[in-house]
């Protein structure tokens, strides 16, 4: 009640990760060849699940990274989820949330546990200097909020690249640039996160070589995609 106050639902809208599973995503989608929304348990927390229970709250059509909503644009963050072949990319709530310049809000977790960190990575797609989906997609039979089935596509993490993420080596460089903001909340803390300023992070880093994953080479046109993706959302 206290966060929801403090947001202002009335005016803004508020995301809760609503992830199905706390494994990894290919154990999970070798699974599992059914979601279902009405059904589908959340296993990102009590908050998250205390917010998709609320009246009004709507939770996006996917798979394996399913978002939930509750605001005025609720709809419009998890509406197109199921169309993409990748989870973070255009449409996705992930991605919507960087463009609306929304904040991440982190309550006693680190950055390994911000999803939002694959959304410069589908936004370069075949353009990343590194793989980080399987060669596999998966057709999962879907079901929305009227019961309504809907086929969704996905592609899949490997398991190799998810190993070696670590989002905490962009820390540094999001502190220095003030898009990242920690206070201390007994023994945790709670940190604000810029959408944008983590995408704008990433992309910086990955132009001096260094990623979530550890050090890059670049092609010339792997550092082109990179250099225009930056500038378009310098530019925004």
């Amino acid at each position: 009640d206290c966060l929801l106050e403090a947001i202002d639902i009335r005016r803004n809208t508020v995301l809760v990760p609503a992830l199905p599973f706390a494994s990894s995503m290919k154990e999970h989608l070798d699974l599992h060849s059914v979601f279902d929304v009405r059904s589908a348990p959340n296993a990102m927390g009590t908050i998250s699940s205390l917010v998709m229970r609320r009246d009004g709250a709507l939770r996006s059509v996917h798979p394996t990274h399913s978002v939930a909503a509750l605001g005025p644009r609720a709809q419009v963050y998890v509406g197109g989820h199921h169309r993409g072949r990748t989870p973070f990319g255009e449409g996705s709530p992930y991605m919507r949330l960087q463009q609306e310049r929304g904040q991440v809000l982190m309550f006693g977790v680190g950055l390994n546990s911000v999803t939002n960190f694959h959304v410069y990575e589908d936004m370069l797609g075949a353009l990343l200097p590194f793989k980080v989906y399987g060669d596999r997609e998966y057709s999962v039979e879907c079901f929305d909020a009227d019961g309504n089935r809907l086929d969704v596509i996905t592609a899949c993490h490997s398991p190799a690249m998810w190993a070696k993420r670590d989002g905490e080596r962009a820390r540094k460089r999001l502190l220095a640039a003030r898009r990242i903001h920690t206070l201390k909340l007994g023994e945790g803390e709670v940190s604000l996160l810029d959408a944008r300023g983590l995408t704008l992070t990433l992309l910086e880093m990955l132009l001096e070589g260094e990623s979530i994953y550890g050090s890059v080479t670049l092609s010339s046109e792997q550092r082109g995609a990179a250099e225009r993706s930056l500038s378009e959302l310098q530019c925004r």
